[in-house]
C-alpha cells in the first residue's frame, strides 16, 4: 500500500520542463513539443535497435543510409536548380546591361554625325553665300545664336560688333551671319585682277577635321580649314588659308546656338597682303568717323535709306565721273551715273544687299558727265553712327574707260588700286567732300525661302565648297552621314532699291 501511494505521489509531481510550455508563448510551446517528439522517437529507435536482431540491425543501417543519400541527391538537385536560375537571372541583367550600353554607344554616334551634318551644312552655307534666311534657320537657333571670333580689320563688320576689352566680336542673329558671310566674299573678290577678269569670283571652301573631335554634353570642338582655290588663276599671287579651332554649342533639336572661331588673324592678314602684292596692310572703314581720311581710290560715300543721297566724295571720285563734289552732295544719289546700258539686273542685286545693310561688290557700266561710258567694279561698305548703319561707303578698285566704239581704253585710274581697302597709314582728314547728313535705321527684310537638297556621303567629300573629313566610328562597322546642304547659291528675290536704279525700295 505504501509502494501504490509513492507511485501514485510521484505521478502527481509536476517536473520544471513540463511548464516551461505553460509560462511561454504560442512558439515556445511549439518548440517544446517538437523537441519532446524527437526525444521521444530517440529513445523508441534505441528501443528498437537493443530489440532487432543483427540481420535486422543491418539492415536498418542500409535503409538509413539510403534515405541520407536520397536526401542528399534531393539536396543537390535543388542547389543546381537555384544556381542555375541565378546564373540565368545574371545572364539577363549583362545582356540588358550590354543591350543598354550597346545603344548608348549607338546613340552618341548617331548625335555626333547628326551635329557634324550641321557644323559641314553652316560652312557650306557659308562657302557659297547662300542668302536664303530658311536655310541658315535650320541649322541656327534664331531666338539665341551667337558667333564670336577675333576682330578681323581686313574685312568689314558693324562696329557694334565689337568687344574692345576682349579683343573679339560677337555675332548676333542669322541676319548677322548672312552679313559676315557676305563680307568674306567681298574680301576674298578683292584678290582678283579686274583689269583682267572683270566678271570672276573667287572660291574657296572648308575643310571639317571630326576625326579628333572632343564631344562633351552639347558641346564640339574641332579643327577647321579654310582655302581658296582658284585665286591665283585670277590673278592672285597665292592662295590664302586660315586654319583654326572651333567650339559649337548644340540645343536638343541639334540647332548651333553658340560657335566660337579662333584663328591667328595677323597670319591671314600677311597672305592676304602678299596674295595682293601690297606692300601694307588694308583696314576696311566700318564708321563714319574711319572714313574721315584720304583714299587712294575713288570713294562716295551715301546714306544708308532712300534716296541713297550722296553725303561725301574725294578728288579719285570727281575724276572718274566728271561730276564736282558741290554738283552732287546732298543734292543727288549715284543715280546720276547710270544709263541706258548700265545693267539693271547688277544695280538690283547689289540693292538688294544694301537693303539688308550687308557689304557687296558689283561690276557696273556708268556714264561721266560728258557721257562717256566707263565700268568701274566697287565694293560698298556699311557704316555705322553711335552703332547704327546710317551710310554706305563704296570704293572703286578698277576702272576701264569705254570708248563709242566699244572699245576698252586704260586700265586703273591713278591712284587706285586693286584691293578696295584703304592702306592704314592712310589717315589724313579728307579735304574734299561735304558735310554728312544723318539717316534713320531701320530693320533688315526677311529673304524668300529655298528647299534643301539631302546628299549622302562618307570618306573624303567636297560639296558645294566643304571638304568632310569622316569621323571615326565608335562602334566597329562602316558609318554614314547625311550632309545637309543648300540646293543652290541663288540670290534673294528681294525686291531693290534704287541706289543708282529707277525702281522702288521695297522690303519683301
Amino acid at each position: 500500500a505504501r509502494s501504490k501511494s509513492t507511485a501514485k505521489s510521484k505521478s502527481n509531481v509536476v517536473s520544471c520542463s513540463d511548464t516551461d510550455g505553460e509560462t511561454r508563448d504560442g512558439k515556445g510551446k511549439g518548440r517544446g513539443k517538437k523537441a519532446n517528439s524527437l526525444a521521444s522517437a530517440s529513445k523508441k529507435t534505441v528501443k528498437d535497435l537493443q530489440d532487432m536482431t543483427p540481420e535486422e540491425k543491418v539492415k536498418a543501417n542500409r535503409d538509413r543510409n539510403r534515405e541520407h543519400a536520397r536526401n542528399t541527391r534531393l539536396r543537390k538537385k535543388a542547389y543546381l536548380e537555384k544556381l542555375k536560375s541565378t546564373v540565368d537571372e545574371l545572364c539577363r541583367e549583362r545582356d540588358t546591361l550590354v543591350s543598354e550600353r550597346a545603344g548608348a554607344a549607338s546613340l552618341m554616334v548617331e548625335i555626333h554625325n547628326t551635329r557634324t551634318e550641321v557644323l559641314m551644312s553652316f560652312f557650306a552655307l557659308r562657302s557659297t553665300y547662300e542668302k536664303q534666311r530658311d536655310l541658315w534657320s535650320s541649322i541656327l537657333d534664331e531666338s539665341c545664336f551667337s558667333c564670336v571670333m577675333p576682330v578681323t580689320p581686313y574685312r568689314s563688320f558693324p562696329a557694334s560688333e565689337v568687344q574692345v576689352s576682349k579683343c573679339q566680336r560677337t555675332i548676333l542673329g542669322i541676319d548677322g551671319m548672312i552679313s559676315d558671310t557676305a563680307s568674306l566674299h567681298v574680301l576674298l573678290n578683292s584678290l582678283i585682277d579686274r583689269s583682267r577678269y572683270p566678271a570672276a569670283s573667287i572660291q574657296f571652301r572648308y575643310t571639317l577635321v571630326t576625326e579628333d573631335a572632343v564631344v562633351a554634353g552639347n558641346q564640339m570642338m574641332a579643327r577647321w580649314v579654310m582655302s581658296t582655290v582658284n585665286a591665283t588663276q585670277f590673278g592672285a599671287r597665292m592662295e590664302v588659308a586660315k586654319q583654326g579651332m572651333l567650339c559649337c554649342k548644340f540645343n536638343s533639336a541639334h540647332k548651333i546656338i553658340g560657335l566660337e572661331l579662333m584663328f591667328d588673324v595677323m597670319a591671314f592678314m600677311l597672305q592676304l597682303k602678299q596674295a595682293a602684292g601690297s606692300e601694307t596692310f588694308s583696314v576696311v572703314p566700318n564708321t563714319v568717323q574711319t572714313c574721315q581720311r584720304s583714299f587712294s581710290s575713288p570713294m562716295v560715300m551715301t546714306l544708308a535709306e532712300r534716296p541713297y543721297t550722296i553725303v561725301q566724295v574725294n578728288k579719285l571720285w570727281e575724276d572718274m565721273t566728271g561730276f564736282r563734289a558741290e554738283d552732287v552732295v546732298g543734292k543727288a544719289s549715284c543715280r546720276i551715273l547710270q544709263g541706258q546700258e548700265t545693267d539693271r539686273s547688277a544695280v538690283e542685286v547689289l540693292m538688294s544687299s544694301v537693303r539688308f545693310k550687308r557689304p557687296a561688290s558689283a561690276s557696273l557700266l556708268n556714264y561721266t558727265r560728258a557721257g562717256k561710258r566707263f565700268r568701274n567694279y566697287l565694293n560698298v561698305y556699311p557704316l555705322s553712327t553711335d552703332s547704327k548703319i546710317t551710310h554706305y561707303v563704296s570704293l572703286t578698285a578698277h576702272v576701264d574707260m569705254i570708248d563709242n566704239n566699244g572699245a576698252v581704253g586704260s586700265g586703273t585710274l591713278a591712284g587706285a588700286t586693286q584691293s578696295t581697302s584703304m592702306p592704314a597709314h592712310a589717315l589724313k582728314p579728307a579735304a574734299e567732300g561735304r558735310p554728312m547728313a544723318a539717316s534713320a535705321q531701320v530693320a533688315a527684310p526677311l529673304a524668300s525661302q529655298e528647299t534643301f537638297q539631302h546628299v549622302t556621303a562618307s570618306g573624303q567629300t567636297r560639296l558645294h565648297g566643304v571638304s568632310y573629313i569622316a569621323p571615326q566610328p565608335i562602334t566597329s562597322g562602316a558609318t554614314m552621314a547625311t550632309n545637309i546642304l543648300p540646293h543652290s547659291p541663288s540670290i534673294s528675290n528681294a525686291t531693290p532699291g534704287d541706289f543708282g536704279s529707277n525702281q522702288q525700295s521695297k522690303p519683301c
